[in-house]
Formats: structure tokens, sequence, C-alpha cells
């Protein structure tokens, strides 16, 4: 099949080849964000229907009910906690092991996205007022206002918690020292508003995603742009790193995108790329498990779903991907066929 596109590209695809997530889970709404515990073992999820989802493959572990809608949810590094972004302008910290309430944080205005410290001393928010607030999360006291201007789209710390990145609707992605919050960086190259913004884990680059339809490869030390990751037809809704900091995932109109993060190339699947499909418009949210493998996702049609990347995996993984796939060609050819074209595998 071949399709033409506003963004001036044609493109070959074939049905039988694009990988689809497997359904794990379904909101009542709309879903907004997506996350792993840090062992992997769970998903985290939120959607328009003030629910957090809990769930262990298939499996729902525990339902939390809102006061509100929610657009974001994050774990803290030891996976005890999980905090919520609420579009009613409060930020809620919940034990995850019994799904209490352990804290209110008041931004003041509804809110867009939420992120814990490495240390998971401190946690980030980004509200539609204009500002990204930073606060202590022995005590929910409030430390610094990091004023961007316009909404704050998103927020990520640096792996040594020295820095706080935001995204702004202005079109924007800011970098502040978060001791003095001082911006030490901006990043200037997108046509329109941002919808995400992350560092990776080494902390030397960063990735944006935009409703321009493309995800930006930024250098963390010059702010410029090194790679462009363009290939979505539409709104790249989240972009992310995956935790040994070879992949990034990215949130499309439709699909999910899979790019190597140091050439910024998708990786090959025998089409012109991998996508990931499943989701009707508009997937939402991704993130990455830590074994950079598994990808959890959401989206408009409320599913949460999930996909193993075998693409993603390390050399001697890739070798027996390879040697399945061949295994499966050769069971549909002839014997002939088979000594002629895998040597009598």
């Amino acid at each position: 099949m071949i399709t033409g596109s506003d963004d001036g590209t044609a493109r070959l695809w074939k049905s039988d080849v694009d990988p689809v997530a497997a359904v794990l889970g379904r909101h009542g709404g709309a879903g907004r964000a997506v996350a792993f515990t840090p062992d992997g073992s769970l998903i985290a999820s939120v959607g328009l229907d003030r629910t957090v989802r809990l769930g262990q493959g298939r499996r729902l572990v525990r339902f939390i009910r809102l006061p509100a809608d929610a657009v974001d949810v994050v774990l803290s590094p030891d996976g005890r906690l999980l905090a919520t972004a609420g579009v009613d302008g409060t930020a809620l910290l919940w034990r995850v092991d019994d799904g209490s309430r352990v804290l209110s944080l008041p931004h003041g205005s509804p809110l867009r996205a939420i992120a814990f410290d490495p240390a998971g001393t401190r946690l980030a928010t980004a509200g539609e007022d204009g500002t990204a607030r930073v606060w202590q999360v022995a005590t929910g006291r409030e430390l610094r206002a990091f004023r961007h201007g316009g909404v704050v789209t998103g927020a990520s710390f640096s792996p040594d918690g020295t820095r706080l990145a935001t995204a702004g609707a202005d079109g924007e992605g800011r970098v502040w020292r978060v001791r003095d919050g001082q911006v030490v960086g901006r990043l200037i190259g997108h046509e329109h508003e941002l919808t995400s913004i992350a560092f990776s884990p080494t902390g030397r680059q960063i990735v944006t995603a935009s409703i321009d339809a493309d995800a930006r490869l930024w250098s963390s030390s010059t702010f410029r742009t090194k790679r462009l990751l363009r290939g979505h037809a539409a709104v790249v809704s989240e972009a992310t790193f995956s935790p040994d900091g070879r992949w990034i995932a990215t949130a499309g109109p439709t699909t999910i995108g899979v790019w190597e993060a140091v050439t910024g190339r998708r990786i090959d699947a025998g089409t012109p790329v991998l996508y990931v499909r499943g989701h009707g418009p508009r997937v939402r949210s991704v993130a990455f498990a830590s074994d950079s493998r598994r990808i959890a996702s959401t989206g408009d049609d409320g599913t949460v779903r999930a996909y193993r990347c075998e693409l993603c995996g390390t050399t001697e993984e890739l070798v027996n991907v390879a040697r399945r796939r061949l295994d499966r060609l050769g069971s549909n050819l002839t014997p002939a066929e088979r000594q002629r074209y895998l040597g009598g595998r």
C-alpha cells in the first residue's frame, strides 16, 4: 500500500510487518499518561476518568480514585510513591503499596506535567500559569518557582539533579539551574508548542516533542539541535529515552515510533521504519521499562498497551531474533528453496 501526506512524503507500507501493541487494560475515558515502576513490574496510568490504574500485565493490581482528572503520572525512583498531576491544579502523592494519599501540593493552576528528581526528594510541577514549581517531597514545601512564561507543558530533572528543563507552549525549551533559578540555556527550533521534554540518562542530551509533528534531539551543553526526528504526520505528544540511553520512543498521532538515539534513525523492520500500531488517534504517552525493551503507551482510545521491542536488544538478542525469523521463513519454503536461500537451515 502506498500513501501520500500533507507532510510532503509518500510512504510504502506492508500491513503484515508493523507490530501491534497488546491491550493490557482500559480507562473509562481518554488515556493521558503511563509510567513503569522502577523495577518494571507494574504500569501506572491515568486518564480522563479520575482514576489511576496500576497493572501487572493484564491483571489489575490497584485502582486509585482521584478527586479530578489527571494528565500525568510518575513514580519515585525507589518505587514507593506515585505522583499525579491534576487539572484542578493539585499534585497528589500516593503510596504504591496500598493506594493511600500521602501529600497534596497546590500548584494553583491546571497542571500539564510532573517529574521526580533522581533522588526522589523533590518534585517538579508544570502548570498553565506559566511556571514550573519545585517542591520538597518530605514536607510539601515549595522550594522555587521557575517562570517560563506561557503554559508549561513539560518538565524534567537532569540525572544529577542540578538542572531542570521545561517545555513551553511558546515553542521553546529552557534549561534552568535549580539552586538559583537562573536560565542557562534555551532550546529554539520547533515551529509550534512543545508537548514534552526529557533529559537522556547521561544528561548529555535532551529530547523534545512538539505539535509541529517533530521531535528534536539537543545537546545539553550547547543547546543546539543535534538531530531532527521527523516521520510522524502530525502532533507528537511525547518523546522519551530508554533507560540504557540507546533508544527514543515517540508518541505520534496514531503510532509509536522507535528511534536510535545515536543516529536519529527509526529502526528498520522491513518497511521504511518501525511503527508500533494499535491505538486510534491520538497516542498521548509512551514509557520504557527498566529493561529498555518493553514500551507502554496510552491514548485517546482509553487503552493501556504494551509492546516488547525485540530489535532494541543486544547483539546476541538480535542474532536470536534473526534466527527465529529465518526459521519462520523457512517453514514456508520447499526443501530446494531452503537449501538455496537459507543454506539448508
